[in-house]
This record gives C-alpha cells, structure tokens and sequence, in this order.
C-alpha cells in the first residue's frame, strides 16, 4: 500500500538533546527527520512530536524543534506513545491511518510506538534512515523484529516520492526545487574529502554527498575524516 497525504501523519519520536549525543549517526538522523518534516510541512501532512521525560532528556534538538509549532509536541512517560494517554488521543484526532515514525530509540519507543500503532490498527512505516540506537545493533533487531510484526520499513525517499506520486505538476517542481536542486539541509560537518565542487548544486547528509549533474568532479576520498572541532558540531545542537 503506498502513503498517500491525505491519510498519512508524521511522528517524530524522542529527538531529544540529552539523548542524541549518545545515538550512533545522530547527525545523520536529524538531518533526514528535519528534512523529511520540512517537507510534510510544505505538503500539508500533519506532524506531531514526542519528547520522553523532558526534565530528564531534555526537549527536542534545535534543529527539529525551530521547525515545529509549539502545539506540536507531547510530553510522556510510557515509552510508546501510543501507551501514553494524551499522545494517542494527539494522534487519534488527526484521523489519519497511515502513520510515518522517525526518531529514536529504534529498540526502546519506536519500537515500542509502533507496535502499540500497530495493534491499534494503524498501518505503520518506520524511515529506515531516520532512526536510530545507542548501538547498531539494537538497530539491526529493532528492524527484523518490527517487519516481522508488519510494521513497513521505508526510506526518506519513498515516504515523498509516494507522497507526491507523479512528477510535473507545481507541487513535484516545488519539492524538487527546494529540497533536491539546493542545499537542502542545514550545514553539517564537512565531508570527509576535498575537492572542486564550485559550480554544482549539493544534497549534503553527514558524511555523505549526492552531486546532481554539473562539470565539475570531486576529487578522490580522503583516507580519514577530519576531526570534529567545536566549529563543526552537529547542526542539531543547542544554540
């Protein structure tokens, strides 16, 4: 079944601060939830936002938290949202069957969320690249076990291209426009290469760059990434 707007609903779960720092390829993950939100946003696809005992983990990273209303936010306690009284009332009024999950933990609430999502009889995508776990492991059974139990495991990229669903029209030029041809991110450590990349348009996640067509040609990967100065910390971090 593909994702449709008028029945989809994006959660982001728990991108908190006092918790990303401990999250293997935290930047990676922001970056995607922030980019996949900006675009729910510009397409009208509802998004609501989790955030488990905030006095403790603190509230959600900048870099996703300045992109969202106040409104959008709920606070718990249950590990799953859909545990959490409030949360699943939030979700439930937005009527909408297909729920979109990102954030963290993979193995702890989004695992948790979405198998409750699931036995509430939503039908649940989990984006692949924009979850995460203290350790990759708890990522890899977090995975298996949610698709065993029917969660649908999908990527940034499939959850818009379903969403927009044909090219050519002012919504298809718009999000290629805006989230594709640009730099679409906010900035983020510097690649772990040098080269010639004037003249071309850049996507950049952490550490991994996608050229669209241009003259110019980045030169060779370097052996080893630079080391990350306080110049060059996560984009997600407090301001």
């Amino acid at each position: 079944m593909l994702m449709k707007i008028e029945t989809s609903c994006l959660l982001a779960v728990d991108f908190q601060e006092r918790l990303m720092p401990a999250i293997h390829d935290a930047d990676r993950i922001v970056a995607n939830g922030a980019w996949l939100i900006q675009i729910a946003q510009r397409l009208n696809v509802p998004v609501l936002a989790s955030e488990q005992y905030p006095r403790g983990l603190g509230h959600t990273v900048a870099a996703i938290r300045e992109r969202l209303p106040a409104e959008a936010f709920m606070e718990k306690l249950h590990f799953s949202c859909a545990a959490e009284r409030d949360c699943m009332r939030r979700i439930d009024a937005l009527g909408r069957q297909q729920i979109v999950v990102i954030g963290a933990e993979a193995h702890v609430c989004v695992l948790q969320t979405a198998l409750d999502l699931r036995a509430a009889g939503r039908d649940v995508y989990l984006v692949a690249d924009a979850v995460s776990s203290r350790s990759p492991r708890d990522v890899e059974l977090a995975l298996e076990r949610m698709r065993a139990e029917g969660v649908r495991v999908v990527s940034r990229e499939m959850v818009v291209f379903e969403w927009l669903h044909q090219a050519g029209d002012d919504r298809f030029r718009e999000i290629s426009r805006e989230f594709y041809a640009n730099r679409l991110l906010p900035a983020h450590p510097s690649p772990p290469w040098r080269g010639n990349i004037h003249e071309t348009s850049w996507e950049i996640t952490p550490w991994l760059v996608l050229s669209l067509p241009s003259r110019a040609v980045p030169a060779s990967p370097s052996a080893s990434a630079p080391s990350r100065s306080a110049a060059t910390r996560p984009s997600w971090c407090s301001r």
